[in-house]
């Protein structure tokens, strides 16, 4: 004779809803702190060429602003892939520190979340 005890299969199916349950919310938990990173400060660094540029590593904007229609821009480029990777403003070779400044801050409000790196000019 066996000794083990049966569980009535409702049991069972509540147990494993519980522990479905269970992961869903730490899925979504852990996702809610992945989606919380935000929009960092920009940071300055010296650049490669010529002109003040504006990029943002793995972009994520909450609309359809992407900022490329100030006049100091020059050109905009975006990243193939999706989501996209990266974005970039080059912009126009008259343009100074504040007007790069002035374009991470329409990218600040224009994402929800990004790094945002400004480039100087190179010295050269």
């Amino acid at each position: 004779m066996s000794s083990i005890t049966r569980v009535p299969s409702r049991h069972r199916r509540t147990r494993g809803a519980a522990r479905l349950l269970a992961m869903s919310v730490a899925v979504m938990m852990a996702g809610s702190v992945v989606g919380c990173a935000g929009v960092s400060e920009p940071t300055v660094v010296d650049g490669p060429g010529q002109e003040w540029s504006v990029g943002v590593s793995d972009p994520r904007f909450a609309g359809d602003e992407r900022c490329d229609g100030d006049p100091s821009v020059d050109t905009a480029v975006m990243t193939a892939d999706l989501p996209a990777s990266g974005y970039g403003l080059t912009l126009r070779a008259d343009s100074t520190e504040d007007d790069a400044q002035r374009i991470a801050g329409c990218l600040r409000d224009a994402l929800t979340s990004g790094t945002i790196t400004i480039s100087r000019p190179s010295s050269e």
